[in-house]
């Protein structure tokens, strides 16, 4: 099997985006409620956010294996690139693949860092595809936790 990353567009993700709804859904699932579909796609048409996607080729054809959200940060040092949703099946597989690709979109944006968040028990897998926990998010909810929140907690004594 090999894996290709490969970039939607932000012309043709208004057409591909329903086939991808479920994963990016998957992933926005386990936020503090930042985003919705909607808002995902409106900043990939409006070029705020960089979608690609994973695809799994095989011998007689392909088929999606994952997609990955990213968005450019300014900060006084510098540019980041962000990873800030990512979903898929098999991941063990094609994140090796998809870290060079990110990898290569940073440098040729001049990019300085690239970041990612995650659920807490993500933290050794961020290891692995070479990332150093830096910073822990911590959310206070003004508000009753919306009913959909999933996101991963963790009770602090």
């Amino acid at each position: 099997m090999k894996f290709e990353v490969l970039e939607v567009k932000p012309e043709i993700a208004v057409d591909i985006y329903p086939s991808l709804s479920k994963l990016i859904d998957s992933a926005i699932k386990v936020t503090a409620g930042e985003y919705t579909l909607d808002s995902v796609l409106d900043g990939i048409v409006n070029g705020r956010y960089f979608l690609y996607v994973i695809i799994e080729n095989y011998g007689s054809g392909s088929k999606l294996a994952g997609c990955v959200v990213l968005n450019k940060e300014e900060y006084v040092d510098g540019t980041d690139l962000n990873i800030f949703l990512l979903a898929g099946r098999n991941m063990k597989k094609w994140s090796a693949n998809m870290m060079e690709t990110i990898e290569s979109i940073a440098r040729d944006m001049g990019a300085i860092r690239i970041r990612a968040q995650g659920r807490l028990r993500w933290e050794k897998y961020g290891k692995q595809l070479g990332f150093t926990r830096t910073t822990s998010n911590y959310i206070r909810f003004l508000r009753d936790k919306p009913d959909w929140f999933t996101g991963d907690t963790q009770e602090v004594s």
